[in-house]
């Protein structure tokens, strides 16, 4: 009977990277022409030898194995202690104690999102970009065509427990496993603030956003304005600070690396606004005054 069970969960893995298959490619090499082994089971690339295996609750390891050097900005010792609280605590030790209109503000970019990408009608692709815990697949209805891709294993496990049907890739943002044009909807979701290679990133978004009909969903705090820094020092910055023996304001600077200004300035060199919403002043679309903005982009051709 085991066999039997054991035999029904390889056979279910073999599927599961059969039907990814035809989008991905080699991180390493770039081959096109990965091939389903079932010994493992895991996927293999024919040019460079290298293997890409199925971990824990079948996250699909495609890390390269030659990323961007690590910026030296995260040897910072409290910013180090604090993402390790984070590995072990998850998405709780931010929203846990937060209060309703915490998570009112902060499910807001959400929304506007799902409202815009179900106008777009497609049944290709999406990709879920720096997924984290997967809070924003509560916001997608179809979890068939999705795949959430993070850094790091632990949120993704988070998302295979809570979302099954959804595709969980532990990989690189700026160095995609994905073949070119392949994607009718990115999610970047309270994403891009935190990268330190945007350029990098963002190059890859627009590689992998289909020509025909790509979408690439944007949420964003207006990190760097006066109302998202004065709320940092008066909500978070002395309960954090203490709780976790840190200096949260410098860890929030190395975290929070890119402003918004940086961030839709370099988005302008990949990508046309399509739409934009403004929150809670969408009368007024300034930063300073402004919490979140939610940005549909299209591909600049």
């Amino acid at each position: 009977m085991e066999s039997a069970v054991v035999g029904t969960e390889v056979a279910g893995q073999l599927k599961l990277l059969h039907q990814i298959l035809p989008i991905l490619k080699c991180v390493d090499c770039g081959f096109d022409r990965l091939k389903v082994e079932d010994g493992g089971p895991h996927l293999s690339c024919g040019e460079c030898g290298r293997v890409y295996p199925l971990l824990e609750n079948e996250i699909l390891y495609m890390i390269p194995k030659k990323g961007l050097p690590e910026p030296a900005i995260y040897k910072d010792p409290d910013y180090v202690k604090f993402m390790k609280c984070y590995e072990a605590e998850g998405l709780s030790m931010v929203f846990a104690e937060q209060s309703k209109m915490f998570h009112w503000i902060h499910h807001y970019g959400h929304k506007v999102v799902k409202r815009f990408s179900d106008e777009q009608k497609s049944e290709g692709w999406s990709l879920d970009l720096g997924c984290g815990e997967g809070e924003h697949l509560n916001y997608v209805d179809n979890h068939s065509k999705v795949i959430a891709l993070d850094i790091l294993a632990g949120p993704l496990k988070v998302v295979r427990k809570r979302f099954p049907r959804v595709f969980a890739i532990q990989g690189d943002g700026t160095q995609l496993p994905f073949k070119d044009n392949v994607f009718d909807k990115i999610y970047s979701i309270h994403n891009l603030e935190h990268i330190y290679y945007l350029e990098e990133a963002l190059s890859e978004v627009r590689r992998t956003m289909s020509e025909a009909c790509g979408r690439f969903y944007v949420v964003l705090p207006t990190e760097g304005s006066l109302i998202w820094n004065w709320g940092r020092k008066l909500i978070m910055c002395r309960r954090y600070s203490e709780k976790y023996g840190v200096d949260y304001l410098k860890v929030m600077k190395v975290a929070h690396c890119n402003t918004l200004r940086k961030v839709l300035s370099t988005c302008s060199g990949f990508f046309k606004v399509d739409r934009r919403n403004v929150f809670p002043l969408f009368f007024l679309p300034f930063i300073n005054i402004n919490m979140i903005y939610t940005i549909t982009y299209l591909k600049k051709r």
